[in-house]
């Protein structure tokens, strides 16, 4: 009874040196499956439709939103005044920096 149960241990056992052999002699299947997958996937990737999209617009400032930065500036002091052109140029500008965007990206991965 007790050269039973071991002959079934001996049957339940894997063979690592029998799955490393099985394995390699299957290389070619694994590695042709194994590409296809990565081929099938890389095209979905690339060839399919985002499903999510964000937009922003930026619209210039008015003549009011401007107005605390022209106070003091008058031809009677030698400093014209602020036009509208000036203050958004500054502000697209500083928005399409790139440390502006290193920024983002650092915050970005920091809040994930």
């Amino acid at each position: 009874m007790q050269g039973n149960s071991m002959a079934n241990k001996k049957d339940e056992e894997v063979d690592l040196r029998e799955l490393v052999r099985v394995l390699w002699d299957k290389k070619v299947w694994i590695l042709i499956f194994t590409l296809l997958s990565v081929l099938f996937s890389a095209a979905f990737a690339f060839l399919s439709k985002p499903e999510y999209e964000a937009k922003g617009y930026v619209v210039p400032p008015t003549q009011k939103d401007i107005e605390n930065f022209n106070y003091g500036r008058t031809k009677d002091s030698q400093l014209t005044p602020y036009t509208i052109k000036d203050v958004y140029g500054v502000f697209v500008s500083y928005f399409q920096a790139e440390s502006l965007r290193q920024d983002f990206l650092i915050t970005s991965i920091y809040l994930l």
